[in-house]
């Protein structure tokens, strides 16, 4: 149960995923992003190590315009955030406002600056503000560049330059359907870098998927 002063936001569809509140009875308003429903083993062990890896990546974004603030804990099992106020645009959205696209890949290009990968960049972790602001949200699937001393620095540097090309690749397919005529000879370049990697994790929505996330799974299914 939820308090008169909280709304929600977003109810998690899997026990790996939190619950989102609106506390508006803090002024102002924040986000409270809150993993405590989740079974015990879950939330002490995966959600545990996301909650954390979302804290570490706001705590190290803070500044770059486009992030929302880490505000701090909410307890052992959630953490507060700035409220931001707009919409998750659906891809009809950026079909009628593609100058959100530049926004968009700038603060790609700030976070991977950061030694930071988004790994889910897609219009729902997106928030546009009344005054066509680009937020983007949720980093639970951060991953970061290695130290150059860690004893797995080669691999390491290898796939988070692969996630950094799979992050921008996103970026460019989405200028592909809204600002074809904008796609660069660089954009064309990495969307076919990609494309065996897109092909090659269809196995994650056929197996993984139905089993940790059965709710998200058929919902999928009914809009295909």
């Amino acid at each position: 149960m939820i308090d008169s002063s909280q709304k929600i936001l977003q109810a998690a569809h899997s026990c790996l995923k939190a619950n989102v509140y609106l506390d508006l009875g803090s002024n102002p308003p924040v986000v409270i992003k809150d993993f405590s429903k989740s079974p015990n083993l879950v939330r002490k062990t995966i959600c545990a190590i996301m909650m954390d890896r979302e804290i570490r990546t706001l705590k190290k974004l803070e500044g770059i315009s486009g992030i929302p603030k880490y505000l701090g804990n909410n307890g052992p099992h959630a953490y507060r955030m700035e409220f931001i106020e707009g919409v998750s645009p659906d891809h009809q959205y950026l079909g009628i406002n593609p100058g959100l696209l530049s926004q968009l890949a700038n603060i790609v290009d700030q976070i991977h600056i950061c030694g930071i990968t988004h790994n889910d960049l897609r219009p729902k972790n997106l928030i546009i503000t009344p005054s066509n602001q680009v937020y983007l949200i949720d980093f639970g699937a951060a991953a970061y560049r290695p130290d150059s001393n860690s004893f797995w620095a080669k691999p390491g540097h290898w796939l988070f330059n692969f996630l950094r090309i799979t992050d921008r690749s996103k970026v460019a397919r989405l200028k592909a359907e809204f600002q074809p005529e904008k796609l660069t000879q660089s954009d064309q370049k990495l969307i076919l870098r990609t494309q065996f990697a897109r092909k090659t994790t269809g196995w994650w929505k056929k197996i993984v998927l139905p089993v940790i996330s059965p709710k998200k799974h058929r919902k999928d299914k009914k809009r295909d």
